[in-house]
């Protein structure tokens, strides 16, 4: 039971009907404890509704070892967040060759791991027989190792310039110009050939903030909001597992951040709904790093000084919520 008191403030919030799984919280009720609720309390509940889904009592947690490995940092994409990405050429560039990748991955093995999260920046050259090869020379050397690879931006940005028989070749870039039907076939078809060379799952990076009015300021050429959802939802079609990501503490509102999550929550849904046979199976947030990115040059906002009583963020996000169809940019000069 919650040791919220039932009066004022939580009334709005019936805690336990959440833990027993009898309701959901919606936006407003997220937003309320976001605010007023003990982070403590918060850690208590998220247990307790834990212990209720695996049973009563239950401690059991899990985790793996695994290890990073960014096969390229070259990338067609301009994220203002992103003190990681090289063009194409540009000293500090790379992509490894088998033997790097290997050596990493045996490194890995060594102490006992399980898993390689493999992602890259989104190579313009490459095409889909270099990944393909990729995995299979893994695979090969290294049987036991899950890959978890490929977030859904690079997939969005295969789908753009992978020549696969029977699709057009929009280029870099251009994923976008595909209707959604030949948008998700020529998706399916390229993980169906990367998960027969040796793709295990799909790990959910590039989620960001899924916001348009954030999205576009700090992922500038990187997959839409509705594109990351899609790839996901293509990928549980096809029986992979995949998480989800939230890179929060930069240009974004708490609303930005709330309403990122229940588009997770809504894919999830529909995803048991159908019955399919992937789903979400975790859900990471983390929190942007602004050394060495552009982003991390703008200036930072100071609470305590009483001329700017509301982050601009949440200002924006919270008149954007209010009234949908308002002008972007007249809130932001107001």
């Amino acid at each position: 039971m919650s040791t919220i008191p039932q009066t004022g403030l939580w009334r709005a919030v019936d805690i336990d009907a959440v833990i027993e799984g009898r309701a959901r919280l919606d936006a407003a009720q997220a937003r309320t404890l976001f605010e007023r609720a003990p982070l403590a309390d918060l850690g208590r509940w998220a247990t307790a509704r834990a212990d209720h889904i695996l049973g009563e009592g239950s401690h059991l947690r899990t985790y793996i070892i695994d290890r990073n490995i960014n096969y390229t940092n070259v990338c067609s994409a301009d994220c203002t967040f992103c003190a990681f990405k090289r063009d194409l050429g540009e000293t500090g560039s790379y992509t490894l060759t088998d033997g790097e990748l290997h050596g990493k991955v045996q490194a890995l093995v060594d102490i006992g791991g399980t898993q390689v999260l493999l992602q890259g920046g989104m190579h313009p050259e490459l095409g889909i027989g270099f990944y393909e090869q990729m995995l299979r020379a893994m695979k090969q050397a290294f049987p036991q190792v899950h890959i978890h690879g490929f977030s859904p931006p690079e997939l969005v940005e295969f789908v753009a310039i992978f020549e696969v028989d029977g699709f057009p070749t929009p280029g870099v870039g251009c994923a976008g110009e595909l209707d959604i039907e030949t948008f998700r076939e020529k998706l399916r078809a390229i993980l169906q050939r990367l998960m027969a060379a040796g793709l295990d799952s799909v790990p959910g990076g590039g989620g960001e903030i899924f916001a348009h009015h954030v999205r576009r300021r700090i992922g500038i050429g990187k997959a839409t909001a509705e594109q990351w959802l899609e790839v996901m939802t293509v990928a549980h079609e096809l029986g992979m597992f995949t998480s989800a990501t939230m890179m929060f503490g930069h240009i974004e509102g708490i609303a930005n951040r709330i309403d990122h999550m229940l588009a997770v929550r809504d894919r999830q849904d529909q995803a048991i709904e159908r019955g399919l046979p992937g789903r979400y199976v975790s859900f990471i947030a983390w929190p942007f790093q602004r050394e060495n990115t552009p982003l991390g040059r703008v200036r930072e906002w100071d609470r305590d000084d009483p001329q700017q009583a509301i982050f601009p963020g949440d200002a924006l996000a919270d008149a954007l919520a209010a009234d949908p169809a308002l002008d972007e940019k007249a809130v932001v000069k107001a």
